[in-house]
């Protein structure tokens, strides 16, 4: 009998029920451990320490188990990379060396299975091989007709098509690949049959009889209706993929090493090549984009990161809330606060209920930047020239479905009567020096209103201007990288409601005709500040385009 003992690293799809396997290796004497998606993460018990180590691996590669983002060019790649895997296992191996000796016992072996093992199955291997271990990767797979109508039955409410097409695909991919980068690996049918158990028993057998096993387990099956999930589901080129899949997976025993690694990267780059030229294949429902684990914080940062985005109307907020949703999905929270009053003791009171979030969006919130212990905070608003907020603000309402003055006001009235009841007073400062406002907040004192919010402007580390979206995004993109490296902020404009080529005074010159000289000039006026504001700051990111 050799001397080192043996890990057999058991992946799955998510929702893979793992019990009959268990019951084989109890029946064996062989320990098992199961550190799937529900398991506790309590650091004091060897499964919950291995449980935490595998969220840990998952976050500092990029991806959750339903995570879209894994496909896309650059996270792929690093997520695939040796020196990244040999990284994880250096920086993990102890971590992982005293659950397997506890786990294992007075056994020569030890079976450990995982749902979300199959992205990170090379770093795995590197870590157990680094504590001792010799390792058998098998990967138990499902067709997808079983996978997704699986995922309808376990994972109700999480993955549905066209998620569940992309979750399974991304399993199964990443597993064959990184099977053939290490030379060894198998991918077997997970079913509950006297041939699975049978084949399982048979391994156990070698394990302990100290061989590296060669699982003689059931193929997987091709579907008897290939593409059946087609259609109105997604796109075609998301369930042509699928097809293929199924039947490389069927075809698998019979492939040679070569073949196997070969087809496993055509399809793999198949499947990247579709995420990035159409958007990841097709829409995804919010729920299923926003399960992922965090992004992975920077080493050196002791304190808890924490963006905090004002979202003031029609400023492009809600681009920027789609950008920080999609980098933190649901560790992306919003909320609103009810009155005009000071709401800093309930902004506090949130950010602190919240002890999991990286980013914090409302339209209510106001200034002053909350000081709490430990916790550094990245406040993030945008401004826009007074005169077209208030032409976007219009034709924003208009189409609204809620109910309210002022959407009722826009749908009764053209834009000069919007303008007209805007400045009247009735409806506070929602088109009178708002920006200033807002800003304002920020730096309470006894100077003018304007003083104060260009205090501000100079002292917050990022205001952005809708006027230069790109320059702005650039330069916010680079803040949040000092916390989260893997941020990813693209230029895609929400709610917009004018055409993105337009130019501003284009603009202003069709507002001004549209409202007559005289409104036009009230509106100006009452806007004073905010143009000021704008000027300033458009005259900053024109400095910084010039820097470069």
């Amino acid at each position: 009998m050799t001397s080192a003992p043996t890990v057999v690293l058991l992946a799955a799809v998510p929702g893979t029920d793992f019990t009959p396997i268990e019951r084989l290796c109890a029946g064996a004497g062989v320990p098992f451990a199961e550190i799937g998606r529900g398991a506790p993460e309590d650091e004091t018990t060897p499964v919950g320490r291995l449980q935490a180590l595998q969220t840990r691996i998952l976050g500092w590669a990029g991806y959750g188990w339903a995570d879209t983002r894994v496909f896309r060019q650059d996270l792929s790649r690093q997520s695939v990379d040796r020196r990244f895997e040999n990284w994880a296992a250096l920086r993990s191996h102890e971590t992982v060396r005293f659950p397997f000796k506890k786990l294992r016992g007075d056994s020569n072996c030890l079976v450990v299975a995982c749902d979300t093992l199959g992205p990170t199955f090379s770093i795995w291997f590197r870590i157990a091989s680094m504590v001792g271990y010799r390792v058998c990767p098998l990967f138990l797979a499902r067709n997808s007709t079983e996978s997704f109508d699986q995922f309808k039955k376990r994972l109700t409410g999480e993955v549905g098509l066209p998620g569940g097409a992309r979750l399974w695909l991304k399993h199964i991919l990443l597993a064959m690949v990184q099977m053939d980068d290490l030379g060894q690996g198998h991918l077997a049918a997970v079913n509950d049959s006297p041939a699975l158990r049978a084949g399982f028993k048979a391994l156990l057998a070698d394990l302990k009889a100290g061989k590296l096993p060669v699982p003689k387990l059931p193929a997987v099956e091709i579907p008897h209706e290939t593409g059946r999930h087609g259609g109105a589901h997604g796109s075609e080129i998301a369930f042509d993929l699928v097809t293929a899949l199924d039947e490389f997976m069927a075809a698998w025993p019979n492939l040679d090493a070569a073949a196997r690694g070969r087809r496993a990267r055509e399809l793999m780059n198949s499947y990247r090549a579709g995420a990035w030229l159409y958007n990841d294949l097709s829409d995804m429902p919010d729920p299923v984009k926003q399960f992922r684990v965090p992004l992975a914080v920077a080493s050196g940062i002791e304190r808890r990161p924490v963006i905090l985005h004002y979202h003031l109307f029609k400023n492009a907020g809600t681009s920027i809330d789609a950008q920080l949703k999609e980098n933190f999905g649901q560790f992306w929270v919003s909320r609103e606060f009810s009155g005009d009053g000071d709401c800093s003791a309930e902004v506090r009171d949130w950010i602190v209920s919240e002890p999991k979030a990286r980013a914090f969006s409302s339209h209510s919130m106001e200034g002053p930047v909350p000081d709490l212990p430990d916790i550094d905070f990245l406040p993030v608003l945008f401004i826009r020239h007074p005169i077209d907020r208030a032409k976007s603000a219009y034709l924003f309402e208009r189409k609204q479905k809620v109910d309210n003055d002022s959407t009722r006001l826009a749908r009764a009235v053209d834009f000069a009567g919007y303008v007209t009841e805007k400045l009247s007073g009735g409806f506070g400062r929602s088109m009178i020096n708002f920006s200033t406002a807002r800003l304002a907040s920020f730096c309470p004192g006894d100077e003018s209103e304007l003083e104060r919010a260009l205090r501000a402007m100079q002292e917050l580390p990022f205001v952005g201007l809708v006027e230069q979206f790109q320059a702005s995004l650039d330069r916010l993109a680079g803040l949040v990288r000092v916390w989260f490296p893997d941020a990813r902020f693209d230029n895609v404009q929400k709610n917009s409601t004018r055409s993105a080529d337009e130019r501003l005074a284009d603009r202003l010159a069709v507002i001004r005709k549209e409202l007559g000289p005289d409104l036009y000039a009230r509106l100006e006026d009452c806007n004073r500040d905010d143009i000021a504001l704008y000027q300033a700051l458009e005259t900053y990111y024109r400095g910084l385009a010039e820097q470069q």
